[in-house]
């Protein structure tokens, strides 16, 4: 069996959402794992402050989980919109939890460059039913540090939730935002699972929504597969949809486990 995975931080809920939702339609991907994404009931915020249901409205995807980080305060949104990660899927979504492996969902949290070390992380899972069994898929937002390579106590947090929650299962897909580059001791430890791109990525930003130059060589969007799973192709275009860059890979599983 075969699927496709697409894996991206959409900036703020999609400040470039004409572009990126004309991107997701023509990926056709049939798993997306998205980060800083927004959900509210509220109709009168702007798309991207309702990612999830302008998403509902605008693509093919039955099936959505949302996990929120923070409840946002934006000058526009006054608290009705949330912001978190997303999981959708043209398969049914089973199950579903979220791991804030570091520090807890809020309402107090305001989103600034300032503050980004006090955002909440998080760790999504849902299990996805698929023709063959179950798809344990996991979405990662991590803790924000400029250094790519420091290995702090939020960082092992982190790295202590992947191990913890994805050893010994069967068909795992992870990916997301880790912030962090791939040469981190964060992920050097993760020994059951590996990276569809390695470190053969100079960097996952867009280099024309950043200013500082140091985003030029970090590659912090990442992907990982259990080995019970095949990559047939994979993909990160340069494309301005985002300030990052999006990983995309055709995946074929086999049907000898089932979660």
């Amino acid at each position: 069996m075969q699927l496709k995975i697409l894996s991206l931080n959409v900036e703020h809920g999609g400040v470039l959402m004409q572009p990126l939702v004309n991107f997701i339609r023509e990926t056709d991907a049939d798993i997306l794992l998205l980060q800083e994404v927004h959900s509210s009931s509220d109709r009168s915020l702007e798309p991207r402050l309702r990612t999830m249901q302008y998403f509902a409205e605008k693509l093919d995807y039955t099936f959505a989980s949302f996990a929120p980080q923070y409840r946002d305060f934006d000058n526009t949104s006054s608290g009705t919109s949330y912001s978190g990660n997303a999981i959708l899927s043209r398969m049914p979504i089973l199950e579903t939890k979220a791991h804030y492996y570091h520090l807890p969902y809020t309402e107090t949290y305001r989103d600034s460059f300032e503050t980004a070390a006090s955002c909440p992380d998080m760790l999504q899972q849902c299990l996805v039913q698929t023709s063959i069994g179950g798809v344990n898929v996991f979405n990662l937002h991590g803790p924000w540090d400029l250094n790519g390579e420091h290995y702090g106590d939020a960082r092992q947090k982190m790295s202590d939730a992947i191990i913890t929650v994805t050893t010994d299962l069967p068909r795992v897909i992870l990916g997301g935002d880790t912030n962090a580059k791939p040469t981190n001791e964060a992920f050097t430890r993760i020994a059951h699972l590996w990276s569809v791109f390695g470190d053969e990525l100079p960097t996952t930003f867009n280099m024309k929504r950043k200013e500082l130059p140091g985003y030029a060589t970090a590659a912090v969007d990442m992907l990982w597969l259990s080995p019970d799973i095949h990559v047939i192709s994979k993909d990160c275009p340069s494309v301005n949809i985002s300030d990052h860059l999006p990983l995309i890979a055709t995946i074929r599983m086999d049907t000898d486990k089932t979660p």
